[in-house]
């Protein structure tokens, strides 16, 4: 497993797998990272499917990238190497793109959906968010900072939600979310810039966990 519970024992499983011997890894994306597995005849993708059905936009774009990030980690000594892939949509077009090396029309026809739906890179987003262990007090401190970043009028900003994070509940908190967006950076930089002006007015500022991300990743 990716997981340690020793000071030296990444190493000693690593000299283990290096060694030739059978063995099984069951780890999770960081094994695709930069490892360099020699011997590795066979590589197993599992859930794939959450990658296809997330509500992250982005979620095709970094499966395909994982898809073949963890393909390449079998058969580099030469030998053939085998990728097996779990998912209940063997169709998908996702599927026919990387598995035939064609990554750069998968990320032209991503694009193309992105312009048409004027998502980021064609739009620009900010995300407001908001984490207590009173759900309601998260949510209501969301409702009150959209209340605010309405006031400030700029038409051509959306502001959506606040919606609970895809993982509602971690370590006793609440995560809630708010998200804006516009094709005009400057004007949603200057709501922001206002917006953070005034933020002392808010009641709930003080009782609660938040930060702002600027053209938000994940």
């Amino acid at each position: 497993r990716d997981t340690t519970r020793r000071k030296k024992a990444f190493g000693e499983h690593l000299k283990q797998i290096n060694s030739g011997e059978p063995c099984i890894i069951v780890g999770t994306q960081m094994l695709a990272k930069g490892h360099d597995f020699s011997n590795l005849a066979m590589v197993g993708i599992l859930d794939t499917d959450a990658g296809l059905l997330s509500l992250d936009f982005r979620a095709t774009e970094h499966l395909a990238q994982l898809l073949i990030q963890v393909s390449g980690r079998a058969g580099r000594s030469g030998d053939q190497g085998e990728v097996v892939i779990q998912t209940r949509y063997p169709d998908h077009p996702i599927f026919n793109y990387v598995l035939s090396s064609r990554y750069t029309q998968f990320a032209s026809q991503l694009l193309k959906q992105r312009s048409s739906a004027l998502l980021p890179p064609f739009s620009h987003q900010a995300l407001l968010c908001a984490n207590a262990k009173n759900k309601q007090m998260a949510e209501d401190f969301l409702r009150e900072a959209a209340g605010l970043l309405k006031s400030i009028q700029i038409d051509v900003v959306e502001i959506w939600g606040p919606v609970a994070n895809i993982i509602e509940k971690k370590s006793d908190y609440y995560y809630f979310n708010l998200y804006l967006q516009s094709n005009d950076r400057k004007a949603l930089h200057q709501m922001l810039s206002t917006f953070n002006e005034h933020i002392d007015t808010l009641k709930l500022k003080n009782k609660v966990r938040w930060y702002l991300d600027i053209d938000p990743i994940e």
